[in-house]
């Protein structure tokens, strides 16, 4: 169109995630549509997240993807980070500490089977090995 790339990249952090939301909420009730178009998202861990669910959206549709975005953060923590129980001796008979399937069934959610309509580049760190 104008020949510009433009590109949306989100950090992770956690709590940096409702942040990022707040600032894309910002940007389009603030903004004209054609100034919050972007063709690349990236995110690194709930950048990441966040990032997967705005590609399933095609441009124009950035209200749509944020609404979405902002419905699923409305939920308990505990109900996305399930400590395995009991607590101390979950890690000696399991992987890890935490049960990811809240995480999963929120990522489901969010990406309903819809095919990436964007270019999508994300990351994660090992917390093992860093």
């Amino acid at each position: 169109m104008d020949g510009k790339c433009r590109i949306l990249s989100l950090r992770g952090g956690g709590i940096h995630g409702a942040f990022e939301l707040g600032v894309l909420q910002s940007f389009i009730d603030n903004m004209a549509p054609d100034e919050i178009k972007y063709d690349y998202v990236a995110g690194v861990s709930v950048g990441a997240y966040n990032a997967s669910v705005l590609a399933t959206f095609p441009p124009g549709q950035e209200k749509e993807a944020i609404d979405l975005l902002i419905d699923l953060s409305n939920v308990d923590t505990k109900e996305i980070f399930i400590a395995r129980e009991p607590k101390y001796i979950a890690p000696f008979f399991n992987k890890s500490m935490m049960d990811n399937s809240g995480f999963v069934a929120s990522l489901k959610r969010g990406l309903q089977d819809k095919p990436f309509v964007r270019k999508l580049s994300i990351l994660a760190t090992d917390m093992s090995n860093g």
